[in-house]
């Protein structure tokens, strides 16, 4: 399995996490072409699997060059299956300089690698419309992204107001106006705590963290907001989700994607408010997540009747820890394991026995 490691990417943890659960071996793409070519070489296999995200050989450009060029390499050696992380669409790149021109080159990248590839994966119905709508794409598979089990007392409800949002802090994120939503809760929910816990990986992206800082001072939220700017370990993570009442993801962008928090997380059984963006599309309203507008009267009214309504709140959990079961680690390598048979049983019948 081909993969970056880089902590900035969503994909490496998931990567790792499949690539244990199928028993493949991992080849990390951060490193010297020869470096990454020797790896691959020396690791001959019957099925090679390329985890694809925007920067997985370094820059976008260097990317999507490099992407249909070792899929066209590889496919000489034996099958090759794709999985796309994100899908880019001239409404994602709308605040971008040179969207037409960004779109297009994701579009000729990736039907280029169609061409050898033998198979795609993707995570949801949105991003499989819009691989085979808009980029042309071909034996397109719908497999979710995995989640962890549930821990022992996930969906019991705390007895706080605490508001999470987990993740890279980005400008996409919509944190500004979940800290708006915050200050208008205040009156209602007087107790009611904000926490942001997660990590800047861009150094040019600091400049958005001290805005928001400074956002909260000018807001006078200090005593409702707490930052913790690191890299959390599973035991902080899990310590962070008993204590709390409602997660809260407002992403603004409208990247096809779906959301590897929503899934690291959904197995905790909180209460979730997301954004009505692409990227949540495969959640369904009201049953596992409240769908909200990202700004700051639509999440403030979203969190409002999570915390005070007991049996929606519960419903919601109960929604979250259904999905965590059934798209678990477990689940999810089998399915992979029975696309790798088929594409394998289709190449050679010398390699139908060898997963």
């Amino acid at each position: 399995m081909i993969a970056t490691s880089h902590k900035g990417a969503g994909a490496s943890f998931t990567s790792k996490r499949l690539a244990d659960a199928v028993g493949a071996i991992l080849v990390p793409t951060d490193r010297s072409v020869i470096s990454f070519g020797r790896d691959i070489f020396r690791h001959r296999s019957d099925l090679y699997h390329i985890q694809f995200e925007y920067r997985t050989f370094g820059g976008v450009a260097r990317s999507l060059t490099i992407l249909p060029l070792l899929t066209a390499v590889l496919s000489s050696l034996g099958p090759v299956v794709v999985t796309l992380h994100g899908l880019v669409t001239e409404a994602s790149l709308r605040e971008r300089h040179f969207k037409r021109l960004v779109h297009t080159a994701f579009r000729y990248s990736l039907r280029a690698t169609g061409c050898f590839a033998t198979a795609f994966v993707v995570h949801s119905e949105e991003m499989r419309k819009t691989a085979e709508g808009d980029y042309g794409l071909h034996h397109v598979s719908v497999i979710p992204l995995g989640s962890d089990p549930p821990p022992s007392g996930a969906g019991a409800r705390p007895a706080t107001h605490r508001v999470v949002f987990f993740g890279f802090i980005r400008p996409e994120k919509g944190l500004n106006h979940l800290l708006r939503a915050i200050g208008q809760l205040r009156g209602a929910v007087p107790d009611i705590q904000l926490t942001i816990a997660g990590s800047v990986v861009r150094s040019r992206e600091r400049g958005y963290l001290l805005g928001l800082q400074e956002q909260v001072q000018a807001e006078g939220l200090t005593k409702h907001v707490t930052f913790l700017t690191k890299f959390l370990s599973d035991g902080e993570i899990a310590e962070l989700m008993r204590d709390a009442a409602v997660l809260a993801l407002p992403y603004t962008d409208r990247f096809v994607e779906v959301s590897a928090i929503v899934h690291h997380l959904a197995g905790f059984g909180v209460p979730l408010v997301c954004s009505k963006t692409p990227r949540f599309s495969e959640l369904e309203d009201g049953v596992e997540c409240l769908k909200a507008t990202p700004e700051p009267d639509a999440l403030a009214r979203g969190i409002l009747r999570i915390l005070t309504e007991p049996a929606l709140a519960s419903s919601l959990s109960q929604g979250l820890l259904r999905r965590s079961k059934l798209d678990s680690w477990d689940h999810v390598a089998a399915r992979h394991r029975d696309l790798y048979r088929e594409l394998m049983r289709a190449w050679s019948p010398h390699h139908a026995s060898a997963v």
